[in-house]
């Protein structure tokens, strides 16, 4: 199995009424068949999340990054972002048998950022992550959370991890408190593509709700 480095160099969607792959969101490239049809195998199209299947939460939290003009590789993190689970969101579709899959699929990086954010603490504790630089992880023994530690991230991968949680608010249309306060954290730092999204991030945190998906079957 391939062992990842942990310190490796909104707008809430309805739901897809059919194959993600066949939209063209935003004009940007349609997603790959391989990346949905791994998520499909796992059953994302199954699980609810929220009120919708993961499959729609995954698909949005990655379109709404392709808008903000984030990296291929922050988009692959945002479309993979909780298939280990996450601190919130128990129903992990992958474990440790499918890193070498999945690596093989988006890179060992950008499987190390899904990683650590499936482990990280969000709120306050994330919000602090990206001042400081050390973010809070859970350390885990199986199934079993042991405790916590602080590992630090580099400011690149800080600003994938702070994008991508944002769009993960974004898509479920909650946190939108916290979306701004990591906006105004980030300022700073985020690169900037990623900066000229301001107006987006704005006008998506006032969204009231969803609209007419123009690519749903």
């Amino acid at each position: 199995m391939t062992v990842i480095p942990l310190t490796a160099t909104a707008m809430r969607r309805p739901s897809l009424k059919g194959d993600p792959v066949a939209c063209d969101h935003e004009g940007g490239a349609p997603l790959r068949h391989d990346l949905l049809a791994f998520l499909r195998k796992r059953g994302a199209t199954v699980i609810l999340h929220s009120d919708r299947t993961l499959m729609d939460h995954l698909v949005g939290t990655h379109d709404l990054l392709r808008r903000w003009g984030a990296s291929a590789m922050a988009q692959h993190v945002g479309l993979m972002h909780s298939v280990f689970g996450t601190p919130y969101f128990g129903r992990a579709i992958a474990g440790a048998d499918d890193v070498d899959e999945i690596v093989s699929l988006i890179g060992a990086e950008a499987t190390a950022l899904v990683f650590m954010f499936s482990r990280s603490m969000k709120g306050k504790a994330f919000l602090e992550a990206v001042r400081s630089g050390s973010l809070l992880y859970r350390t885990q023994a199986g199934h079993s959370v042991c405790g916590v530690t602080f590992v630090p991230v580099s400011p690149f991968h800080m600003e994938i991890l702070a994008a991508v949680q944002c769009a993960n608010l974004l898509d479920q249309g909650k946190g939108l408190a916290e979306v701004t306060r990591l906006i105004a954290a980030c300022k700073t730092c985020f690169s900037e593509p990623f900066s000229l999204s301001g107006e987006l991030f704005r006008s998506e945190t006032c969204y009231p709700g969803p609209t007419t998906n123009a690519c749903a079957a």
